[in-house]
């Protein structure tokens, strides 16, 4: 690697900057793993309020209020679904959930038509349904892991799945027609009310960039303040190892708003690339054992917070010159700050990405095909268990098994945690609300209002950190199961009970297939994702410009990031199945080479 080879690497200076981020990296070491979380680091996640959080939780909350409201009032069958779907599907800004709303209506008008088939070929043949849904679960399988569906196919093959299971339910054919036209109304209200309460409560994706540059201006700033705050270094490591692609994409979706002219656009992609480099500069700044730094550092925080001012009232700094300085990195660190606030007409560079609906190994990398064989294995496991044992009430089984089915076992025994954790946490709220609320009401505001201390519990933890947002979807998701199986105030614990058992019992199918056939450890993923990160690292070194520097640096944190995860997903697998301890600590200070190699090329960059 030819950044190695730099002089500047043999300096007294880089040895002693370079001995306290490993320090600082090794105290990461353990925070980062998420399946083994700390009960500070929990709790932070729990309760960090990172920008567009509390406004997504209450969009995603009216969204859920209004839905129950529509289904109550109507009574509409299967109600409990549109506060579901709404939580699930809920995004930050307006642009995306307008486009997201439209998807929901166009594709589950597709799968109702599949549905209908499914129906007019099995109807009153229970082999036959069961066959037919083996079918379609193989196919949606096949999709979510291989085109571009992704957790749509996942979610249209769960309804297909879950309709066909259930019909022989219906005595005659004339009811299963009547079903299937509800089902098309509760989702196309889903995604009328997404569309509707987006318009009125969703920021715009410019104002959501904003946030997000504030953000990182700010965390930058206080950073250099303070070099010894663990939990800021630690908010500044994530943000780099995000990169830039969620900032390039609230780019993307402002030009599609078609209200912004050129020049506009062109500062906003400007400031989301150089976001980047700032926090790599003020990363490396602060590790500075220089003793006349701490006086240059405050006049760069202080400029800095002046700037997250300006972002945060959706506007965009002007900025002419920079406080001077002899510490390369700060000087680095100004240059990124004159080209956040300048226009440039260059334009990004392009990575080539493969076109077409599938992936380019789509039907040769046998991977696909196993995936979605365990997965369907997995969906007759649970209806076999449930139709069975007669207990209609455990159907969530199924759910568990569609929701739960990943590529590798590390991620589905992670997600299963996620979802027990949820989903006992949502059934024991919605007992409690059985027995101590629901009872004494009398009016559905009485109802909206116990919903919306619920539903922003649940939606502010779905709307934090990845690494427990899906529990926040299980909370919510066994809340309104449990509390809006009728349209009479519930009173029967035998609901949120079965769903809790119907829950382990697919946890259990799950692991048991995923672990015992074929298993795919997250291993196997790594010498894939090196290459990636090798690959970009390379693109990084040979880039011509800073803005070739800085994109392809951002990427290679990305990847850094996802073959971290892999690590991390490698850690919670059966101990057959877990690297030595030595590799996994050659991965992680060759990932570690990596990061300081882009940190390096953009020091240097010019």
């Amino acid at each position: 690697m030819s950044l190695l080879r730099r002089p500047f690497f043999q300096t007294e200076r880089y040895r002693s900057e370079t001995q306290a981020r490993a320090r600082m990296r090794e105290a990461q070491t353990t925070w980062r793993q998420y399946t083994h979380l700390p009960l500070r680091s929990l709790w932070h996640m729990l309760w960090e309020a990172t920008p567009g959080r509390m406004n997504q939780t209450l969009g995603a909350t009216a969204a859920c209020l209004i839905s129950v409201l529509v289904g109550e009032t109507w009574q509409i069958p299967m109600t409990q679904l549109l506060p579901v779907m709404l939580l699930a599907l809920w995004k930050e800004d307006w642009v995306t959930n307008c486009l997201l709303g439209l998807i929901m209506i166009l594709y589950f008008t597709v799968v109702m038509a599949v549905i209908y088939l499914g129906v007019f070929w099995s109807i009153n043949n229970y082999f036959l349904i069961l066959f037919i849904n083996l079918v379609f679960s193989y196919v949606f399988f096949f999709l979510e892991n291989s085109s571009k569906l992704g957790v749509l196919a996942m979610l249209g093959g769960l309804f297909v799945t879950f309709f066909l299971s259930d019909l022989d339910t219906l005595p005659t054919s004339n009811l299963a027609t009547r079903a299937i036209l509800y089902c098309w109304l509760v989702f196309a209200l889903i995604g009328v009310i997404q569309i509707g309460v987006s318009l009125v409560v969703s920021p715009s994706p410019e104002q959501v960039l904003g946030r997000r540059l504030a953000w990182r201006l700010e965390l930058a700033a206080r950073l250099l303040e303070a070099p010894e705050d663990f939990r800021a270094r630690q908010n500044v490591l994530e943000q780099i190892q995000q990169g830039i692609t969620p900032l390039l994409a609230n780019v993307f979706l402002s030009a599609k708003e078609k209200v912004f002219p050129a020049p506009l656009l062109d500062r906003l992609r400007q400031a989301a690339l150089h976001s980047f480099t700032v926090l790599v500069m003020a990363d490396l700044a602060s590790c500075s054992p220089e003793a006349a730094l701490p006086a240059e550092r405050r006049a760069y925080a202080a400029l800095l917070r002046e700037m997250a001012v300006t972002c945060k009232n959706n506007a965009l700094p002007e900025l002419s010159s920079v406080p001077t300085t002899s510490n390369p990195a700060l000087q680095r660190l100004g240059a990124a700050l004159l080209a956040f606030c300048s226009f440039s007409k260059a334009p990004l560079p392009v990575l080539p990405t493969p076109k077409g609906f599938f992936v380019p190994d789509a039907f040769s990398n046998p991977a696909h095909t196993i995936f979605s064989f365990k997965g369907t294995l997995t969906i007759f496991l649970g209806i076999l268990c449930y139709r069975g044992l007669d207990w209609n009430g455990i159907h969530t089984c199924v759910i568990t098994s569609f929701v739960g089915a990943l590529p590798t076992m590390g991620e589905v025994i992670a997600k299963l945690n996620l979802r027990l954790i949820g989903a006992t946490i949502g059934s024991l709220m919605g007992m409690g609300a059985i027995i101590w609320l629901l009872p004494h009401f009398i009016s559905i505001a009485q109802l909206l209002l116990m919903f919306l201390g619920m539903t922003i519990i649940a939606s502010w933890v779905q709307c934090g950190d990845p690494r427990i947002s899906y529990a926040g979807m299980q909370i919510g998701i066994a809340i309104f199961l449990s509390t809006l199986a009728t349209f009479t105030p519930a009173t029967n614990l035998d609901v949120p009970r079965d769903r809790i058992i119907g829950t382990f019992l697919g946890l259990l199918i799950s692991y048991v297939v995923f672990t015992c056939i074929y298993p795919t450890s997250a291993a196997s993923k790594l010498p894939g994702l090196l290459r990636k990160v090798d690959d970009l690292l390379r693109l990084t070194e040979k880039g011509q410009t800073v803005m070739e520097k800085t994109f392809y640096g951002a990427l290679t944190e990305e990847a850094i990031a996802r073959t971290h995860r892999m690590l991390e997903y490698n850690l919670v697998e059966p101990l057959s199945y877990r690297l030595p301890a030595q590799r996994i600590s050659q991965c992680k200070h060759r990932l570690e080479q990596a990061s300081r190699a882009v940190e390096l090329a953009l020091l240097h960059a010019a």
